[in-house]
C-alpha cells in the first residue's frame, strides 16, 4: 500500500516533488494558457463533478438558462406564426366564399359548385 504524504520523510518528500515537476509544470502551463484553461477544468469536472469550478458552474448556469428563455421564446414564435397563418387563410377563405356568392350569376353558379372549386375553398 502507497504511503501517504504525511508518512515520507523529508528526503522522500523531496524525491516525490522532484517527480511530480513535470506533471504540475504541464498543468499550470495548461491552466494559465486560455485556449486550454476550459478544456482543463471541464476535463476536471468529469472526473470530479462535485469540484467547484466557480467559471464553469456559472457559465453551464447561465447557458441553461439562456437554453430555456430561447427555447420558451422559439416555442411562441412558432405559436404566433402558426396563428397568423390561421387568420391569413381563414380570410383568405371568406374573401374567396363572399367573392364569388357576389359575383356569382345563375350562369356561372354550376361552375361555383364545381367539385374542383369546392376542393379549392374547402381546402
Amino acid at each position: 500500500m502507497a504511503k501517504s504524504l504525511e508518512d515520507l520523510t523529508v528526503d522522500e518528500l523531496l524525491a516525490h516533488a522532484k517527480r511530480m515537476e513535470p506533471a504540475a509544470n504541464l498543468f499550470q502551463a495548461l491552466q494559465s494558457d486560455p485556449s486550454t484553461r476550459e478544456t482543463l477544468q471541464r476535463a476536471i469536472k468529469k472526473i470530479a463533478p462535485q469540484t467547484s469550478i466557480p467559471e464553469i458552474d456559472a457559465r453551464d448556469a447561465v447557458s441553461a438558462e439562456i437554453k430555456t428563455e430561447r427555447d420558451a421564446r422559439l416555442a411562441l414564435e412558432q405559436k404566433i406564426m402558426e396563428r397568423d397563418i390561421r387568420d391569413r387563410l381563414e380570410k383568405q377563405r371568406a374573401s374567396i366564399i363572399s367573392g364569388s356568392s357576389e359575383t356569382t350569376s345563375s350562369a356561372n353558379r354550376s361552375e361555383a359548385t364545381s367539385p374542383a372549386f369546392s376542393a379549392f375553398v374547402c381546402g
